[in-house]
């Protein structure tokens, strides 16, 4: 299953404008990039979050009362020791909430395995050509947009669906993901160097589009890599679910833990992981399991609302 969203996720590719006015699905591009969309949803915050405020430990109160508010603790902050709150939505990737100490939330094993299993490490690299070559240079298959995959090191190739109308002699970038998806060390999923890592791309790329290693070397202007195993905030990509993990592992992080009062939300905790949309979806079923907790009178409006908001499409975020 994970293989195939990924495959609808990129494989629309569309070879002309009049083919993107036909059909259903429509491309944006946010101009300033996708912090603006984070931005605007700050700036409409009542109460805006607090920066570099590190959690260490989040408890239940009291473990034994099913009605129990929770505690959290923040490292050089212990003015908010003493202070309860009535439930905790944790947003951060899965491998730094295992930096948290949560033994007083009583996650369970599967969530406790969720946590150990589903977030995977990560290169993207990122590179501009002097032309848009793939539109019009490959020996194997001109490529408008969408995405390649194969078995080398590269693993998937993904190329822009946007200035499709632009001249291909134009320049342009592309993304390519490296070692996505694999249950292995971080230390082993990028090479000693940036050097090696763009000889092992120039080299793939050979194999996919059928020119010499040196001919994509000498088109190449700039490039950007980047590891994202490596960045603190995220240690690592994003969930990715493998074999049985839809029916082992997801639904152990879309059920609350600590008696209803602590909730997983972000991509990992959606259908649509890795997507800002998935991180969306996730944010309705917690307040919908905030609301059956607390036996709110909001609940009911609530579910219309949200029926209306998705068109129904999502009702099983919340009825696995």
């Amino acid at each position: 299953l994970q293989a195939v969203l990924e495959y609808l996720s990129h494989s629309h590719t569309p070879t002309s404008e009049q083919d993107e006015d036909d059909g259903e699905l429509k491309w944006w591009c946010i101009d300033g990039g996708t912090e603006v969309l984070t931005n605007t949803m700050h700036e409409v915050l009542k109460n805006k979050p607090r920066y570099s405020h590190r959690v260490t430990s989040v408890s239940m109160s009291n473990p034994e009362d099913a009605t129990t508010s929770m505690k959290i603790t923040i490292a050089e902050h212990p003015e908010f020791s003493d202070r309860r709150y009535s439930h905790v939505i944790s947003t951060i990737p899965l491998p730094c909430l295992r930096t948290i100490d949560t033994s007083g939330c009583n996650f369970n094993y599967k969530q406790n395995r969720a946590l150990r299993l589903l977030e995977r490490s990560s290169v993207k690299i990122g590179i501009k050509f002097t032309t848009r070559w793939w539109q019009y240079d490959s020996n194997f298959k001109q490529q408008f947009g969408g995405a390649s995959y194969t078995d080398r090191p590269i693993r998937q190739v993904v190329y822009p669906s946007c200035g499709l109308e632009d001249d291909p002699r134009s320049p342009g970038s592309y993304i390519q993901d490296k070692v996505w998806g694999e249950r292995q060390d971080p230390a082993r999923a990028s090479p000693g160097s940036e050097t090696i890592l763009l000889e092992q791309v120039y080299q793939d790329l050979a194999a996919l589009h059928g020119q010499t290693p040196d001919w994509y070397k000498a088109q190449t202007v700039a490039y950007y890599a980047y590891a994202w195993h490596s960045n603190p905030y995220t240690m690592g990509a994003f969930a990715y679910f493998g074999p049985g993990d839809f029916s082992t592992l997801y639904p152990s992080v879309t059920t609350s833990a600590a008696h209803g009062k602590f909730h997983f939300a972000g991509t990992a905790a959606s259908l649509k992981h890795s997507w800002i949309a998935g991180a969306l979806d996730s944010a309705w079923r917690c307040v919908d399991e905030i609301l059956v907790n607390e036996n709110s009178p909001l609940h009911s409006n609530f579910l219309k609302k949200y029926e209306a908001e998705s068109h129904g499409c999502e009702s099983s975020l919340w009825q696995w």
